[in-house]
């Protein structure tokens, strides 16, 4: 692979902006996971690296909600490099699986201006949306940073007492609803509309981002518009809901106590894995749900690392594309026909029929069940570990 050219050492990325310094904490990107950046610029061939923050991207008027008119900032002899063909601009989005109607195609290409054929854009959404505006290549970032993360003594030893347990566990399934996202708020409502609320431990949070403090992160008016959202999307009367979201309020899971508004994608406690070992299957509740396109994140690599068999609330599509990564999806146990649904609506009542049809079997019933799948489990594990060998570094 060519190097990866990074214009300051104690940084793992370029800027986007050029008033814009990226901090060493903000730099957990794929570049994290490759070894071969330089800090001086190669004589030959070579890729300068960007980390396509969100943050700072939505500034930009690239995307619907920007309100500024900048163009690509990179340093000059770069920029001549790329014009030449002798450098590549790497724009690193793959954290994020932004489908193409979130950006502005007229905006980004002014953007680009005439360094956009020298541009590649890393993206976490596996359908590649973006690839109508520029080159763009599906990085499977969240896999990567699952396995990265995760390799404690903790969790190898959780593993192997879940692949030993022979007890019943007190949940059939667990589900983590911890950021305030609408088909999430339909997802707590259905538990209780299903009469499912003791054979499923959930977690629901009312934050509508993460961030360093409370104050920043209950937003009123996002908490009534993404509940008003919800109703419109799920066919619920907006005031009832909202009045039911209020009553209903904050939970955390069984097992465990955590401050919810607090971004917990690379957080593994004991609890956490207590609460898991505590449930059969787990109700993946990703990202996203209602927009087109496959975004699998840290939320569905999770259950693969845990030891599970699972039901995934997301993007249609999503089980499929697990099955193109070759992930055994268990379809002998669960029925996934609810991932060729389009309408969100109808794939969340599908979902959930089957969601009730799982917890309703006896827990004889599935400790067999996982007794025989526990080679699939493991393999599931194994080819997880090994998601290095699927980085697309073909750039």
């Amino acid at each position: 692979m060519k190097p990866i050219y990074v214009t300051t050492p104690d940084l793992l990325t370029n800027q986007l902006l050029p008033e814009y310094t990226l901090s060493q904490n903000q730099t957990g990107v794929v570049s994290n996971l490759i070894d071969n950046i330089v800090y001086e610029k190669p004589s030959g061939e070579y890729y300068y690296y960007i980390y396509f923050a969100n943050r700072i991207a939505q500034l930009l008027d690239i995307f619907q909600v920007g309100d500024r008119n900048d163009t690509l900032f990179v340093p000059d002899d770069v920029a001549a490099d790329a014009r030449a063909g002798k450098c590549k601009i790497i724009l690193d989005h793959s954290l994020e699986g932004f489908p193409l109607c979130d950006f502005n195609t007229e905006n980004f290409n002014r953007y680009l201006g005439d360094l956009k054929d020298s541009c590649v854009f890393l993206t976490g959404d596996y359908l590649r949306s973006t690839k109508n505006i520029l080159d763009t290549k599906y990085i499977n970032y969240w896999e990567l940073k699952t396995f990265d993360t995760w390799v404690w003594q903790e969790v190898k030893q959780y593993v192997k007492q879940k692949l030993e347990k022979t007890t019943p566990a007190k949940y059939k399934a667990i589900c983590k609803n911890r950021l305030f996202r609408e088909h999430r708020i339909a997802i707590v409502k259905r538990i209780h509309e299903y009469e499912l609320e003791n054979d499923i431990n959930y977690s629901f949070g009312i934050v509508t981002q993460h961030g360093p403090g409370d104050e920043l992160n209950y937003v009123h008016r996002d908490y009534t518009t993404r509940t008003i959202n919800a109703a419109r999307i799920f066919n619920y009367d907006p005031q009832e809901l909202l009045a039911w979201v209020t009553r209903h309020g904050e939970r955390n899971l069984h097992h465990e106590k955590v401050n919810l508004s607090i971004n917990h994608a690379s957080t593994v406690s004991q609890n956490l894995l207590d609460a898991h070992s505590d449930s059969y299957f787990e109700i993946v509740a990703e990202t996203n749900y209602v927009v087109d396109t496959v975004f699998p994140s840290e939320k569905t690599f999770k259950a693969i690392y845990f030891m599970q068999p699972f039901v995934l609330c997301a993007e249609q599509g999503a089980i499929q594309a697990l099955r193109e990564q070759g992930y055994d999806v268990f379809d002998d146990i669960i029925d996934h026909s609810y991932d060729k649904i389009k309408d969100p609506d109808l794939r969340l009542h599908e979902t959930f029929c089957e969601i009730k049809r799982l917890c309703k079997l006896r827990d004889e019933h599935w400790l067999n069940i996982l007794t025989s799948i526990k080679p699939r489990l493991l393999a599931n594990f194994e080819h997880l570990q090994c998601a290095a060998n699927r980085l697309n570094t073909d750039w």
